[in-house]
């Protein structure tokens, strides 16, 4: 059966005096509706499955649930990994608690055409490079020692030019490497580096290194001192760095809650996350801005 958001049907009831309802206004509905719930609106009729198989439908669901990301939980052991989906709040409170929701599947969706390919991109200087980069505005940023010298530095891999470039840690902060996460900040290269313990309860001071003139490699540093209240908020032990949220909010993570960490008032919120206290045992990860899609009710 075809279908066009002109069209209008029968979706509430199957009574004579019930009005027709567009189909563009029913997708609008729909459309705020969690991947879940799109799931189970599938099973009820041939009629709404078509509706929920629209092209247009799907383009319509991905563009509301880019702005009401989420975060992504992951909880591996023994070669077992299970995930977990949790509204990403805009703004914390106090009295703020997250649920999470179990994914019955997960997938990976790998760009390419049908004959997969590797391709070299030539570099002019050999290096060992580091986990755990980033990439902003195309750009890739990621750790890396000289092969030969042993010197740190940071590589910047431009995807649409495809060229390399190098940012020597030498002549800014020795420590660039080996200490803080990179991190986006308003689109330019950041970096978090610790006085004290790195994210425990211990932790007094971080510093923000913000590139600035990326040609004279010229970085900015602000420097933050954590309130008092932080080892009561946030307990004794080790943190594990999540992400930077919006422009000024550190988001840290442990077992069951998270915390978050505005720069700008310098407060801090500890938010709970309920569901997973059954796999503290894990080994876990959290992403930021995880964005809802429809592959897998387009399956069904």
């Amino acid at each position: 059966m075809a279908l066009n958001t002109e069209s209008k049907i029968l979706l509430i009831n199957g009574r004579e005096n019930s009005k027709p309802l567009p189909i563009d206004l029913v997708m609008e509905i729909l459309s705020r509706l969690p991947v879940k719930s799109i799931g189970r609106c599938l099973c009820v009729s041939k009629l709404w499955a078509s509706i929920l198989r629209l092209p247009y439908f799907s383009t319509l669901f991905t563009t509301r649930s880019s702005v009401r990301p989420h975060m992504l939980l992951s909880y591996g052991e023994k070669g077992q990994v299970l995930f977990f989906s949790s509204p990403q709040l805009k703004n914390p409170n106090e009295n703020a608690s997250l649920t999470a929701n179990y994914l019955s599947r997960h997938q990976v969706l790998t760009l390419g055409t049908q004959k997969l390919e590797w391709r070299l991109t030539k570099c002019c200087m050999s290096h060992y490079f580091c986990p755990k980069g980033i990439c902003i505005n195309g750009v890739l940023y990621y750790r890396a020692l000289d092969a030969y010298t042993g010197i740190s530095m940071i590589v910047c891999f431009d995807f649409k030019s495809e060229e390399f470039s190098y940012i020597e840690v030498v002549k800014t902060f020795t420590t660039l490497v080996l200490d803080g996460p990179l991190i986006n900040y308003n689109g330019k290269l950041g970096l978090l580096i610790f006085e004290g313990y790195p994210w425990g309860d211990r932790a007094r001071s971080f510093e923000l290194l913000v590139i600035g003139d990326f040609e004279k490699q010229e970085w900015s540093t602000h420097k933050y001192m954590l309130p008092p209240t932080w080892k009561n908020v946030v307990g004794e032990g080790m943190f594990c760095f999540v992400g930077f949220f919006r422009t000024n909010t550190i988001v840290l993570s442990r077992r069951s809650y998270v915390i978050y960490y505005n720069i700008d008032k310098n407060t801090i919120v500890k938010v709970g996350i309920q569901g997973v206290e059954a796999f503290k045992c894990f080994d876990r990860s959290i992403f930021l801005d995880h964005v809802e899609g429809l592959m897998l009710v387009q399956e069904f």
